[in-house]
């Protein structure tokens, strides 16, 4: 699953709460 910046607001913590450690593609 990719997230983009601006999706959704605090997108970085919510990326961590979900997959913690998983990369991410800006």
């Amino acid at each position: 699953v990719r997230y983009r910046a601006g999706q959704t607001p605090s997108w970085k913590k919510a990326i961590v709460k979900l997959k913690p450690g998983f990369t991410i593609e800006y």
